[in-house]
């Protein structure tokens, strides 16, 4: 196995235990926020002809731009056969079975992206459709000024696309869009202008497998707005992994403003 196939199953296994919406609740075709959360089918092609498709969760942010975690897609070669699925609960494969799907027509990954076993740093990217979203789906507002920085337990709304074997009653195979609230518990830093994570308590849920690049939103003059991507759990100042995941991890979008607003002129 090549260095480049080892990245990516190590990408994929860190994903597969640290990112699914445990303890959440599905969302339903009617909620309005299921026309702004989007599903991910990344696609790689092997040289010896087998495909690889993983899972994925991204916010509109614009007619054909969504906003998701760079981890997604940085291992891949070429972006341009993965797709966005607009369904509540998507088709994994190749047969859309009559689900709208568009294809990728280029990602934009945070230049100084990287990833070890503690986690991701600066992880965030942002994928342009080939196509507008169906007429029906909103983009939504990214909080990139930093005026309104969540309190201390303050809630927000997890969104993704993930499943896990921690959720019980459901095959891994059924992945399907759900939310969950859960307490702000700090930044990496001292404020939400130097810090590049922002980071919630566990302690009611929890982010997993497929959630990657999903949304944290928070209600401001009653509208939500996006705080940041799902990344990882916690990790940091642990002796044993395995026990140490009390806090999920989102890129904090008011960290990336700058990047963001150059490259959604594109």
């Amino acid at each position: 196995m090549n260095l480049k196939n080892l990245l990516i199953l190590f990408s994929v296994l860190f994903s597969m235990k640290s990112f699914a919406l445990i303890g959440g609740l599905d969302i339903s075709e009617s909620d309005i926020l299921s026309k702004s959360v989007i599903a991910l089918q990344m696609v790689e092609k092997q040289s010896d002809g087998t495909v690889n498709r993983y899972k994925g969760s991204g916010v509109l942010v614009a007619s054909n731009i969504i906003l998701t975690a760079a981890h997604n897609f940085f291992y891949l070669d070429d972006a341009t056969t993965s797709e966005a699925i607009f369904s509540t609960t998507p088709i994994w494969g190749e047969n859309s079975q009559g689900q709208k799907r568009i294809f990728i027509e280029k990602v934009i990954i945070f230049p100084d992206f990287s990833q070890d076993q503690l986690g991701t740093i600066n992880d965030m990217a942002l994928v342009f459709l080939k196509e507008s979203a169906p007429s029906e789906y909103r983009p939504l507002k990214i909080e990139v000024e930093g005026n309104s920085p969540p309190t201390l337990l303050e809630k927000g709304l997890l969104l993704g696309y993930g499943m896990s074997n921690e959720s019980p009653g459901r095959p891994l195979s059924d992945f399907r869009l759900r939310k969950l609230e859960l307490n702000f518990a700090r930044w990496d830093n001292s404020t939400i202008y130097n810090s590049q994570k922002i980071w919630f308590s566990n302690q009611n849920g929890s982010i997993a497998g497929g959630d990657s690049g999903g949304p944290v939103l928070f209600q401001r003059n009653n509208e939500y707005i996006v705080y940041g991507v799902g990344i990882h759990k916690r990790y940091d100042d642990c002796v044993e992994q395995n026990i140490c995941e009390d806090q999920s991890a989102y890129s904090n979008t008011t960290y990336f403003s700058d990047w963001i607003k150059k490259n959604l002129k594109h």
